[in-house]
């Protein structure tokens, strides 16, 4: 049996309020991650405590390319193997 209009709107919007929360909470996981880290190893501190790791200082490299570097790869799982279509 085939679903009619409102019962497929009512799927497409389930899927969507799905994918925004996930969505929207990585993305505050990662913003307040990145900040906390770049904050505690790079704010306030002298030139010279600051660690130097393949010509970027530490604190770049740990808050802001590695975070990032993670949240393509999830992005990618997320949109390769999580998520669905809605013609289910």
């Amino acid at each position: 049996m085939q679903k009619t209009s409102t019962e497929q709107g009512k799927s497409s919007y389930a899927l969507s309020l799905k994918e925004f929360k996930f969505a929207f909470s990585t993305t505050m996981i990662y913003i307040l991650l990145s900040c906390a880290i770049s904050y505690f190893l790079g704010y306030n501190k002298p030139v010279e405590e600051i660690t130097i790791i393949w010509g970027i200082p530490s604190w770049v490299l740990f808050g802001v390319v590695i975070p990032w570097v993670l949240m393509v790869l999830l992005t990618i799982v997320y949109g390769f193997f999580v998520m669905e279509g809605d013609e289910k």
